[in-house]
């Protein structure tokens, strides 16, 4: 292995004297930061997925619960339903006795 002086001087002879340091420093502080970017996108669209699955299995439901209403509103509507709560309507109601 080269000695550290080495491998000082040759870092120096790519970016110059005094500039390969701090230049190396500000490149850790970015990809540190880079990295906390793409952990923090990663987890958000994780939870995004986690969401778009819930609202899907809500949209099956609610489409179930409009199936169900329709059947039962196509069945209210049908003309024998009709006359038989017209008929329901027609009755003389039965008035409480007064106390």
């Amino acid at each position: 292995m080269k000695p550290l002086r080495h491998r000082i001087t040759h870092v120096n002879r790519i970016f110059g004297k005094g500039f390969g340091w701090p230049l190396f420093y500000l490149l850790g502080v970015f990809l540190v930061l880079g990295a906390f970017l793409v952990m923090s996108f990663r987890v958000h669209v994780t939870l995004v997925g986690y969401n778009i699955g819930h609202l899907k299995d809500q949209e099956t439901k609610l489409l179930e619960q409009r199936s169900e209403l329709k059947m039962t509103l196509a069945q209210m509507t049908t003309q024998a339903a009709l006359k038989k709560n017209l008929a329901k309507d027609q009755e003389p109601a039965e008035e409480a006795p007064l106390p």
